[in-house]
């Protein structure tokens, strides 16, 4: 059985900070590339030497976005500490997915963050949050997001800046007013730029028609339903913490901001009917989940909207089991 809440926003939630472009790709001026010569590839962010946790890995491109774009000619934004929206603390404990095809764009593999139940009246109880973060669906898009010359930065399409440890905030945070504080708690960690939708791979063409075309990894689908199966045989953190097989829980609360949320709307029915079997009961709850009217927007982006929603809705079509 699934069960549906919408919310309009949750408090813990800042995708942009005050005065931040808001438009619905969250990189509103997609021609602009904050002056960036992406032609000089230089490499000194490269990422094709991924540190993989099974014996296998996935084959990454030369033109993989980490390669050709690399240092961005200089303009390269290091992500912070905690990057990518997360905060410090060690509430939560890095788990690296182990199938190699569950891969961040630049080919590092996908993770997400894991706190095992701590009251027994919750043992049972799941929280699976899918975190956001916007998309990006250009070659100028995608390089602003890679370089950090806008708000988000490299974080978003790698796994390479995840800490092993991190804070709690919103719905696993432990607080004693948070109800859910002692339920099993699994944060998936957002690298694929994708919204949650993607299964293979992408290539990108400058608009200019002179800087090097690269692919990325999209590959959200495959990350969610991955790290679901590694959940169910009962997942063990890099660090040593140990959760609960997923089969055994008898609710799971399954959440997503933002883009996270439209992860979440795509894939709550194939969850529930997955989890359906040992007798879980399934609650969903898409926070931030709807996007303004197409009509009630300005021209310049009705059309980034069209150009985003096309690219989102291709990425999920090619063979798709769900």
């Amino acid at each position: 059985m699934l069960t549906v809440l919408l919310l309009a926003c949750q408090g813990q939630h800042v995708e942009k900070p005050d005065g931040a472009d808001t438009g619905p790709t969250d990189t509103a001026d997609t021609a602009d590339t904050g002056g960036i010569d992406t032609a000089d590839t230089g490499d000194s962010t490269d990422t094709s030497d991924t540190e993989d946790t099974a014996d296998t890995a996935i084959p990454i491109p030369a033109d993989n976005v980490a390669n050709v774009l690399g240092d961005c000619a200089g303009q390269f934004r290091e992500p912070d500490e905690y990057p990518n929206q997360l905060v410090g603390g060690t509430e939560l404990q890095r788990y690296t997915l182990q199938d190699p095809e569950a891969v961040c764009n630049d080919g590092t593999r996908a993770v997400m963050y894991v706190r095992p139940a701590t009251s027994a009246e919750l043992a049972n109880v799941w929280e699976i949050h899918l975190q956001g973060g916007g998309s990006c669906a250009s070659w100028e898009d995608c390089a602003v997001r890679y370089c950090g010359t806008d708000y988000y930065d490299a974080s978003k399409l790698s796994s390479t800046y995840a800490p092993l440890d991190i804070g709690a905030t919103g719905i696993p945070d432990d607080g004693a007013a948070n109800l859910l504080s002692g339920a099993n708690h699994a944060f998936f960690y957002y690298c694929s730029s994708d919204g949650w939708g993607g299964r293979g791979s992408v290539t990108y063409t400058a608009a200019d028609g002179t800087s090097p075309a690269y692919t990325m990894f999209e590959r959200g689908h495959t990350i969610l339903t991955s790290g679901i199966a590694e959940l169910e045989a009962g997942a063990v953190a890099d660090g040593g913490v140990e959760m609960p097989a997923l089969t055994e829980a008898s609710l799971v609360l399954f959440s997503g901001t933002s883009a996270g949320s439209a992860g979440a709307r795509t894939h709550a029915d194939w969850l529930a009917d997955r989890l359906d079997a040992n007798g879980t009961e399934v609650m969903a709850i898409f926070d931030a989940a709807n996007d303004p009217a197409r009509e009630a927007l300005p021209p310049e982006y009705q059309a980034q909207f069209d150009t985003l929603y096309t690219h989102l809705w291709a990425s999920g079509l090619d063979g798709r089991d769900y």
